[in-house]
């Protein structure tokens, strides 16, 4: 496994792990937490999606949602980006100051 950092320079994020941002952003946080891949399996478009649709046409290039994975805890947030790049407002780079991303090969096909 190789874990990675980021360096984060990213206007226009929207904090939705805080009740108060949803709220006053009319984003009912129950919809961050709905089953989007049984829904969308169904062939029903999951009120995530709907929203993601909704805050990228306001110019949101990301949002920080809680994380909704077996064991996260209250304090475990995500990061997701729209808008991202090498440069500012929308930095994203990764921290890889022992180059062990450029060594790393993909496995043989057999």
């Amino acid at each position: 496994m190789t874990l990675c950092a980021y360096e984060v320079d990213c206007a226009d994020l929207l904090d939705l792990a805080d009740y108060a941002v949803c709220a006053a952003h009319g984003i009912d946080p129950r919809d961050l937490a709905c089953a989007w891949e049984d829904l969308a399996d169904r062939g029903q478009v999951p009120p995530s999606w709907v929203l993601t649709r909704r805050l990228i046409g306001q110019g949101v290039a990301g949002i920080l949602v809680p994380s909704f994975a077996n064991g996260a805890r209250p304090r475990d947030v995500n990061a997701v980006f729209w808008r991202w790049g090498e440069g500012l407002p929308h930095r994203v780079r990764v921290i890889d100051d022992h180059a062990r991303l450029t060594r790393m090969e993909p496995p043989p096909l057999d």
